[in-house]
């Protein structure tokens, strides 16, 4: 041992000499810059390697890395400032912010920036509303969901049922001035959302011990489960800068909400790949992820892109017998997953607190359970683990201070509005809705498979999702856009899907009809040409944003489309 040390002295005596040696004519000045230099740079090499917070691969990280000082580069940034505010001009040209045109409405043609001065009568306000929702929005009096209105759109709009709309705005009147963060004035609305969440809570079969909170949407109740898992992570292992960040690990076609979560939170997201094929994150993959600094685990049920199931009950116990909490996301089959098998669809897995090493899930009333938006309900295992997602504060002087969410004043109608809803429908509608539903997303897979070129992602719910090796799928995207037709577009690989909802049931066999007649046609004509470059609309959008390496560009696109939504110019 002596000796090694003796030669480890050695080396390091004989690395200062030449040191030495080599600045000895050097200036002070030019010496203290070079170490000032030398320190920023090596830094900034460390902080790329070992970044505690970035999602990516260390290959990532140091191509990020070379990207973001490659544009600092004064005739490369220039260039790609110029690309960059062409994308962002051609966001701002996109038909979505374009108002109609002034011969044909003033109100919905121009932007009023200023406060009338004086109050406007509300046969007026109605009028312009009622002109401003024919301009820009699906509705009318007849319904949504109607044979008269166009539901060639994805998702979105659940219901559309005028009977609904016609109960919730008596209820609105009753009860729009409330607000659950004074309790004490609005003791009903306490009531309906503790009823709520527990009638939530039974579906997803959890025991007396499971309970839950009402929030604004799933992204907020995603939210909600990330603090609760955050907070127990700190609680356990402490709040020092030594503790090492908490992971979350999350299969790469979960929602972007968690990394939403992550992100404001300082929680590193740890992606898995899903496989190519299934869309589906095997257990295998997950394990191998989780460590010490795991805070928990995420399966969707069913994912979004694709509307596929994560393996839950292998994912839980897994996250079970390795001490990791698991949350299942079940935003989007929230109010369908829970009446499958009643509906007669017995493929459909079990997701719920049956199963165990399940902590929490998300569920979305405002989605399938068609109650208007602004509703959705986290439930915890335990009140241990709910109460790691309160904010409390005792030391302000305007009292005691404590909220569920991150919300302070919230609407207490939604609540109301989310109670009704469900009382009108029942467990018997749901089931007669879910079976309709799911049935109606069968029928169009099948039809979809006739179409020439497309390759399907077999339906697990009620999305319908296909790709293409014959031709550009963006083109298709674009060519049913031009045929009144909203669908989402994917990535990763380039794929299509539409979400069915109530509103298309409601619709009825001309919904079908339309599909039938489009989707073949479109990818008949496709198929014929063979593949074609991306040229415009979403095949050069999307075609362009997947060759571009460097993902802060296409980040700083999309930012632009927000831009232009808030423009009055």
């Amino acid at each position: 041992m002596d000796v090694y040390i003796d030669q480890i002295q050695d080396l390091i005596s004989s690395t200062i000499s030449k040191i030495n040696q080599t600045t000895q004519s050097t200036e002070n000045h030019k010496l203290i810059a070079i170490t000032i230099i030398a320190t920023v740079v090596l830094t900034k090499i460390y902080n790329t390697l070992f970044d505690k917070i970035s999602p990516l691969p260390l290959s990532h990280r140091i191509k990020h890395t070379v990207f973001t000082n490659v544009r600092k580069l004064p005739f490369v940034g220039t260039e790609i400032a110029k690309q960059v505010d062409k994308a962002k001009a051609d966001v701002w040209g996109l038909p979505t912010f374009q108002l109609a045109k002034e011969n044909e409405n003033k109100t919905a043609a121009t932007y009023q920036t200023e406060i009338c001065q004086k109050g406007r009568s509300e046969k007026d306000i109605l009028n312009d509303l009622k002109v401003m929702s024919g301009v820009y929005d699906f509705g009318g009096d007849d319904g949504i969901g109607s044979e008269n209105q166009k539901v060639l759109f994805s998702g979105s709009i659940y219901s559309g049922e005028k009977e609904l709309a016609d109960m919730w705005s008596k209820i609105f009147k009753t009860h729009c001035w409330s607000n659950p963060l004074h309790v004490d004035m609005f003791k009903s609305i306490r009531k309906m959302e503790a009823e709520l969440i527990r009638q939530t809570i039974n579906l997803y079969n959890g025991n007396k011990k499971a309970c839950g909170i009402m929030t604004s949407g799933g992204t907020e109740s995603i939210f909600q489960a990330c603090v609760a898992y955050r907070n127990k992570y700190r609680k356990e292992h402490g709040w020092s800068g030594s503790v090492p960040t908490p992971e979350l690990v999350l299969p790469v076609s979960a929602h972007p909400a968690f990394n939403k979560a992550c992100h404001y939170l300082h929680v590193k997201v740890v992606p898995v790949d899903i496989d190519p094929v299934s869309k589906k994150v095997s257990v295998d993959a997950i394990r191998s992820k989780i460590n010490s600094r795991t805070m928990a685990v995420v399966a969707s049920a069913p994912q979004y892109p694709h509307g596929v199931f994560d393996p839950v009950e292998e994912i839980a116990g897994l996250a079970e017998s390795m001490g990791v909490p698991c949350h299942v996301d079940c935003c989007l089959g929230g109010f369908l997953v829970p009446f499958a098998n009643e509906a007669g669809f017995t493929s459909v897995p079990i997701v719920d607190f049956r199963l165990p090493g399940v902590t929490s899930i998300s569920c979305d009333p405002h989605k399938y359970g068609c109650t208007p938006k602004g509703t959705s309900v986290i439930m915890f295992s335990s009140n241990d683990l709910r109460q790691n997602s309160y904010y409390a504060i005792s030391t302000w002087p305007g009292g005691l201070y404590s909220t569920t969410t991150p919300a302070g004043s919230r609407p207490g109608v939604n609540a109301a509005l989310a109670w009704s809803t469900m009382q009108y429908i029942g467990k018997d509608g749901y089931i007669k809705r879910t079976k309709a539903i799911l049935e109606l997303a069968q029928r169009l897979e099948k039809i979809a498979r006739k179409a020439p070129g497309l390759e399907l992602v077999g339906t697990e719910l009620q999305t319908v999702c296909f790709t293409s090796k014959k031709f550009n799928i963006y083109h298709m995207l674009d060519e049913m856009s031009h045929r009144g037709w909203e669908l989402q577009a994917l990535q990763f690989p380039p794929s299509i899907h539409i979400g069915l909802t109530y509103a298309h049931c409601l619709a009825g066999e001309s919904f079908v009809d339309k599909w039938t007649k489009d989707i073949i046609e479109v990818a008949t004509k496709l198929n014929a040409s063979g593949q074609q470059p991306a040229s415009d609309g979403s095949a050069a959008l999307y075609g362009t944003a997947q060759t571009i390496p460097d993902r802060s560009i296409v980040e700083d696109t999309t930012k632009a489309f927000w831009d232009a939504y808030y423009n009055t110019e």
